[in-house]
């Protein structure tokens, strides 16, 4: 799998290598490992080899076509698409990687919980963990900050993402959006063992936002 990514991972990284919201090539390698991980757990009983190819893609170049991360996402799209023909992809496949990449994420399953196969699922699980615990920490500081966003502020009242076009808008603090999202997302989990490290991860989140609090009081 890893010599069929050889391409795939050098453009990924061409990409992404100017990435300071946190959704850097590093965050795409984390998603990917983490994602093999899950789809492993979830298959041993019936081992899917093109399946685990397919999860390791989509890990990858997920973000790549975001938005949020990157300018042209057509112009990505195309050159995804032609990449991946000239690693020997057949249609279906590559029909498969784009269907999870363009409904995994968290504001295009808003306004209605999107479908996904066992791989979309685990890459889905993957994403939303890297989104959790220290490393999730570190990522919303860094987005906020990217974004011109406040720390924290105290008097601000809380969002409401109940659809893709409040979500996409909100300008609300860093610290906001660990209530606003990322306390939530363990509720969202598809597999057992990505449920069990997000809670995990959650309560970790907890405490440093007790501890953020104590401090912001003066404490």
């Amino acid at each position: 799998m890893m010599k069929l990514n050889k391409n795939v991972i050098e453009y990924v990284k061409k990409e992404l290598a100017h990435d300071v919201t946190g959704h850097d090539f590093y965050h795409a390698e984390r998603v990917a490992k983490r994602a093999a991980r899950l789809y492993r757990e979830e298959t041993k009983e019936a081992p899917n080899a093109e399946g685990e190819m397919i999860v390791g893609l989509a890990s990858y170049l997920h973000d790549v076509i975001d938005e949020k991360v990157v300018e042209d996402t057509k112009e990505n799209s195309r050159k995804i698409t032609e990449l991946l023909k000239e690693e020997g992809l057949s249609t279906p496949q590559i029909d498969d990687i784009f269907y999870i990449m363009e409904h995994m994420s968290y504001s295009k399953n808003l306004d209605k919980k999107c479908k996904l196969s066992i791989a979309g699922q685990c890459v889905q699980d993957a994403d939303r963990l890297d989104a959790l615990g220290a490393i999730g920490i570190a990522r919303a500081f860094s987005y906020g900050g990217s974004h011109n966003r406040k720390i924290y502020d105290p008097t601000e009242e809380k969002s409401k993402n109940e659809t893709y076009e409040s979500y996409r808008n909100q300008t609300s603090s860093s610290v906001a959006h660990f209530y606003d999202k990322l306390l939530g997302l363990a509720d969202t989990m598809n597999t057992r063992s990505g449920k069990k490290l997000a809670v995990k991860k959650t309560e970790f989140m907890t405490s440093y936002l007790a501890q953020f609090m104590a401090e912001w009081d003066g404490d």
